[in-house]
């Protein structure tokens, strides 16, 4: 009988050990891609039957400043292989600071919105929100924007616009309810998008209570929130509070953040990932996905990075504008060395001036470049939805 009992605890106990080992947290690594790695460079990992893929792309000042149509291709060939798309900065720097938008305000955000549908293609929708952030953002003044695809692999998609969620004195979160239907069943799921201030205090404050806004959904209710955070931003003493509230979070498993070893609150080192653009002095990694916790064992993959979810580097797509901005840039300074006949390899004086000049141009082009397409990598995960 006491045999019985001990192999009957032993039992029970390794139950316990095995459930305990199924619920734990995928744990993304790095593993061995690098910074410049050719495989960031290739489209995102399409959906397969019943898998559900969302990118987040924070597209730099999206309306504030001139874009060709070639630009919009290039802006939507990045984010056409998933399935839902949610933007950030669309209408920074164009809105004023009143929530109310303007006719002249509206008609250029229906032109966003309308080269994006046109490039995206045929069976994508666009979510648009019916105002901008409230009028206390100041000059930060954003509105909402995501696209879907409504027929995916195996189950239909709608996406409606929900609300601002209010995170403070200088920003908003942008709220939009997912519906997804198989058959005779269906599943919601809120995705929230933020642009978060850079500095502390703000930026502490907002993310806590991004934080919270999840923590205080009900357990029924599933959600995704995305955007720039602006991770580990490098102010003057910071003290990454919420960042490290929200790691512990994850490490408690209450919600699931699924670039946590990927992720870092100082400035990258040469081999650690970035979603900043590779030719900026500092890597960071600002942009994020957090979620509710029980959709961690939802990842389509098993937890791998490429597989799950991933980054998309811009450094290719970002080269012919840099070059042509290069050029303009330059073209006075070839135009004078050229009419004074100043000799580059005999004038030393001149030939430094001149690399310092070009050094500083080519800089300039980068800055130049990235209000074209951005200065953000688009950041995207994927989730085995039936």
């Amino acid at each position: 009988m006491k045999l019985q009992t001990v192999l009957l605890v032993a039992f029970v106990l390794a139950c316990r050990l095995v459930t305990q080992a199924a619920t734990e947290f995928p744990k993304i690594e790095q593993g061995d891609i690098v910074p410049h790695d050719n495989r960031l460079t290739k489209p995102i990992n399409e959906s397969k039957a019943d898998e559900l893929t969302i990118v987040s792309f924070n597209v730099r000042n999206w309306g504030s400043r001139p874009r060709s149509l070639a630009h919009f291709q290039v802006l939507a060939d990045l984010v056409d292989e998933a399935d839902v798309a949610v933007f950030q900065e669309v209408g920074l720097g164009l809105l004023d600071k009143n929530e109310d938008i303007s006719d002249k305000e509206d008609k250029r955000l229906d032109a966003i919105e309308a080269l994006l549908r046109i490039n995206l293609g045929d069976g994508w929708n666009i979510v648009r929100s019916p105002k901008s952030t409230d009028a206390n953002v100041s000059s930060s003044n954003e509105v909402g924007l995501a696209a879907y695809r409504e027929k995916c692999k195996g189950y239909t998609a709608s996406l409606a616009w929900e609300e601002f969620v209010d995170l403070g004195k200088l920003r908003d979160m942008a709220v939009f309810k997912l519906t997804l239907t198989k058959s005779d069943k269906s599943r919601e799921i809120l995705l929230g998008s933020v642009h978060l201030k850079p500095v502390e205090p703000e930026r502490v404050e907002q993310m806590d209570k991004v934080a919270t806004w999840i923590l205080a959904r009900p357990s029924d209710v599933q959600v995704i929130v995305m955007g720039d955070f602006n991770w580990g931003y490098p102010t003057k003493s910071p003290t990454h509070s919420a960042e490290k509230r929200i790691i512990k979070l994850h490490d408690e498993e209450k919600l699931f953040m699924p670039f946590r070893h990927i992720s870092y609150l100082k400035k990258a080192s040469a081999t650690q990932l970035r979603t900043n653009l590779g030719a900026r002095k500092d890597g960071h990694f600002y942009d994020q996905f957090l979620m509710s916790s029980n959709l961690a064992d939802e990842l389509a993959d098993g937890g791998k990075l490429l597989k799950d979810c991933g980054i998309i580097s811009l450094e290719k797509r970002l080269k012919k504008p840099v070059e042509k901005s290069t050029k303009l840039r330059t073209y006075g300074l070839t135009r004078y060395i050229k009419h004074a006949n100043i000799d580059l390899e005999t004038d030393a004086d001149a030939k430094t001036a001149h690399d310092k000049a070009a050094k500083d141009a080519a800089g300039q082009a980068l800055n130049d470049a990235s209000f074209l397409i951005s200065d953000h990598r688009p950041v995207w995960v994927q989730l085995k939805v039936w």
